[in-house]
């Protein structure tokens, strides 16, 4: 579940919260939306109050896309800072943002 808590749905800067489930626990990830036109790229910052948070002293995500022979490839990046040196990178996190492009990527093309 997604909810829009300032601007609008895709709207630079905007501030959403996702609720999903991951490994089994239910998670929250509050993110401020921000779109990099000329590197065609997709930022998501973590707010205060996301999940990941307890973990990571500041998480980011950025997508980057690129087109290649009609296709777009998509990159996934996580810049983070672990709170402490116990903290475990976060592949739990690349893994549920893999199988979010999987599945965008089945709908369109079924559509």
């Amino acid at each position: 579940m997604i909810r829009v808590h300032e601007g609008e749905w895709g709207s630079l800067g905007s501030v959403k919260e996702w609720t999903y489930v991951i490994e089994g626990k239910v998670e929250t990830f509050k993110e401020k939306f921000y779109i990099d036109e000329e590197k065609k790229e997709v930022h998501l910052t973590a707010l205060e109050g996301s999940t990941v948070l307890e973990l990571y002293k500041s998480y980011k995500i950025i997508y980057q896309l690129f087109d290649k022979e009609g296709t777009t490839i998509v990159i996934i990046i996580i810049v983070y800072e672990k709170r402490n040196k116990d903290v475990p990178p976060p592949h739990k996190y690349m893994n549920f943002g893999k199988s979010l492009i999987k599945d965008i990527d089945a709908s369109l093309v079924s559509a």
